[in-house]
């Protein structure tokens, strides 16, 4: 991620990210910094950037980038897959039983509907009965990840409708939603 976010800054933007730093770095060291990559090195040696620590990172690029979103965008998607990487880590520690999910052979359907669904999402969501409320807490918690709402909704989901045939149920809600195209891909699965 730094090695991408590092050649998205221009030369100007690395200026004004090393003169934020001054308090930081001291300016001889400042001054023999090249490139954005230097800086974010000098930045990791004195412990304010790592890999769980970003919020000086993302405070500079605010302030110092203009608050560009592209570079802030990536910063972001890999703070939240350290997130998921960290969650997955901590149920495997715990031993906690497998999903139901994995059980029933709903991950490759889910997983269509994740690719695929896009901006039909909600309303096929809601015919399949997740709530309003699930909907909006996901997308609070997940405001720039659309896949990952629809992965979380559809955990929630399943969750709830463990005694039905969850395929049936998800092929009759994108057929009410006229995603026959989705149909297809998930009877074939």
């Amino acid at each position: 991620m730094i090695v991408e976010l590092s050649s998205k800054l221009t030369d100007k933007e690395l200026g004004s990210m090393k003169f934020m730093c001054k308090e930081i770095i001291p300016n001889r060291v400042r001054d023999s910094l090249a490139t954005s990559l230097h800086l974010f090195e000098a930045l990791e040696e004195r412990n304010k950037l790592s890999a769980t620590n970003l919020e000086f990172l993302k405070h500079l690029l605010k302030t110092g980038c203009n608050k560009r979103e592209d570079v802030l965008l990536l910063v972001e998607n890999f703070e939240r897959g350290n997130v998921r990487i960290v969650n997955q880590c901590i149920q495997q520690a715990m031993d906690i039983d497998t999903h139901p999910m994995q059980e029933s052979g709903l991950r490759d359907i889910f997983q269509v509907l994740e690719d695929n669904l896009g901006r039909d999402a909600f309303h096929v969501l809601r015919r399949l009965g997740v709530n309003d409320d699930v909907l909006d807490r996901l997308r609070s918690d997940y405001p720039r990840d659309i896949k990952e709402v629809i992965h979380q909704a559809l955990r929630h989901w399943e969750d709830s409708v463990r005694h039905m045939e969850p395929k049936t149920k998800i092929v009759e809600a994108l057929k009410k939603e006229s995603r026959n195209d989705l149909v297809n891909k998930i009877i074939i699965l």
